[in-house]
């Protein structure tokens, strides 16, 4: 048995999502939804003719799952080829996320609900002269131009492509004079986009909650973006620092963050209560992913963690190359265009490293050795993790942002700990607001929340400013990006194949 079928037998979902992946990049380039779900269709029948002959049935069936992928981008991006009215238009809309600042403008997205173009997502600016910026579930009439997204000339950042695969089509500016609001309500709206307005509305809520624990302005922005994915607040300047520093992934939700709620849970859940504890741990964690506007890391990390829980409880390993690849497959399939988020791409190509070369590496020390020095292991374990997951990320990272940091695993050891105390301090301060603690000791929480933050921040600063803690300017192409990847991946194998013929 070669290599390739191995994979294939114990990691059958690898390959089906690997499927869906190139279906759906093959789909967004020839757009034929009809051709595609007929041969979809042709591919199962095939199958199941062909079921006693298993790889001609293994063939057929992973091009139907190609074939499905392409259906589901075209299909998807179909519904984007519309021809914008001319003119000015009268319509009614309602704003679905938040408002995002800018130096004469509020910017939101809002679904229009009546006239021609009812049923499709804009990407409106608001004057600030109107007052206040625009929240979710706001309904307005208002009379504007609808235009196609345009890009800067100095920028690379094709911000045209990017709306479009995010589901608007156009842009508009409303002017204050032909702005009327009327009211606060998700009528109208398809139900996931309803809810998802309102779990907004509520995470602004607790954003104003924030704002009165009486933190400086940069640890509150910190607190906000890790706690609750709302990064608007936190500076250009602090966002460089932390990607210079090799922590940018602290600032955007991923399943570091989900993983210590689940941690929480796990703490608490000993000996009888443990079945409890996993099963109080799954709802919350889903409701926080819900509360941070479902980014699709969260929703992998969240999917996992509900797959490691169940697993557990049955006394299996949920933890798998099978599990990541099942988490792929249920993003995708809800939303093809994911294929490009950036951090989706992030976060599964750490899991997976994580997943394939975390145990190995952290075996060549022996097990006697790191049973006598427990808390040395801790910290060895805590070194591989970081580094395989940063190798995991570095490509991606050089091709996107044109750096790499090189001091990433000495800050995430220190600003992995600070941020699972943010967070446990974090959860203690809304605990304790809500239950109505003594004012005296809900600022005592709230100080150390605030100095923590302060911390973090500080040690990123200090981390970034030290020389030599980047490599900047590198310029790398996709191709590149993926010799990269495959090379990665050979001197990793050749390392290990070395440290176990030598053992």
């Amino acid at each position: 048995m070669n290599i390739l079928q191995d994979i294939f037998l114990r990691y059958p979902a690898i390959p089906v999502a690997v499927s869906l992946v190139v279906g759906i990049l093959v789909g967004e380039r020839w757009q034929y939804t009809e051709t595609w779900i007929v041969l979809a269709l042709v591919s199962a029948a095939t199958s199941a003719i062909l079921h006693r002959h298993s790889k001609i049935m293994s063939t057929t069936i992973l091009a139907g799952f190609c074939c499905i992928g392409a259906f589901l981008a075209s299909r998807q991006q179909e519904k984007m080829n519309i021809t914008l009215p001319k003119g000015e238009i009268t319509y009614e809309a309602v704003v679905i996320t938040e408002a995002r600042e800018h130096p004469k403008t509020w910017s939101a997205d809002i679904a229009i609900v009546s006239g021609i173009m009812k049923g499709r997502t804009v990407k409106a600016y608001f004057s600030k002269k109107a007052g206040k910026p625009p929240v979710p579930t706001t309904r307005f009439k208002a009379t504007s131009a609808l235009t196609l997204p345009q890009n800067s000339d100095n920028d690379k950042f094709d911000f045209s492509l990017y709306l479009r695969r995010h589901g608007i089509c156009a842009t508009t500016f409303i002017a204050p004079w032909k702005y009327k609001q009327t009211g606060f309500d998700t009528d109208g709206l398809s139900k996931t986009t309803a809810v998802t307005a309102r779990l907004r509305l509520m995470r602004l809520a607790l954003l104003s909650k924030i704002e009165t624990w009486g933190l400086h302005k940069d640890t509150e922005a910190l607190v906000a973006g890790v706690a609750l994915g709302q990064r608007n607040a936190i500076s250009r300047e602090m966002r460089d620092t932390y990607s210079q520093a090799g922590a940018a992934h602290i600032l955007a939700l991923s399943g570091l963050h989900l993983g210590i709620i689940w941690a929480m849970f796990g703490i608490f859940s000993i000996g009888r209560w443990r079945t409890l504890g996993i099963m109080l741990s799954l709802p919350t964690i889903w409701a926080y992913t819900m509360l941070v506007g479902l980014p699709s890391s969260a929703v992998r990390a969240a999917i996992m963690l509900t797959i490691c829980s169940v697993a557990s409880l049955t006394g299996r390993r949920g933890a798998s190359l099978n599990a990541l690849a099942f988490a792929a497959i249920i993003i995708l399939i809800a939303n093809p265009v994911a294929v490009h988020d950036l951090g989706v791409q992030l976060s599964f190509s750490a899991v997976a490293f994580i997943l394939v070369f975390t145990s190995p590496f952290t075996n060549i020390v022996s097990r006697e050795w790191q049973m006598r020095h427990r808390i040395i292991s801790k910290l060895w374990q805590m070194c591989v993790l970081t580094t395989v997951a940063n190798i995991g990320t570095l490509p991606l990272i050089a091709y996107n942002f044109s750096r790499v940091p090189l001091y990433t695993i000495a800050t995430n050891l220190v600003a992995i700990p600070l941020v699972t105390i943010l967070l446990w301090l974090f959860v203690v301060c809304m605990l304790l607001m809500v239950m109505g603690i003594p004012e005296m000791i809900f600022k005592n929480a709230a100080w150390l929340l605030d100095n923590t933050a302060s911390c973090l921040n500080k040690s990123m600063e200090l981390v970034a400013s030290m020389p030599y803690s980047s490599i900047d300017g590198i310029n790398i192409s996709a191709m590149q990006t993926i010799i990269l990847y495959c090379f990665l991946l050979c001197i990793s194998f050749s390392l290990l194949k070395s440290c176990h013929a030598g053992e």
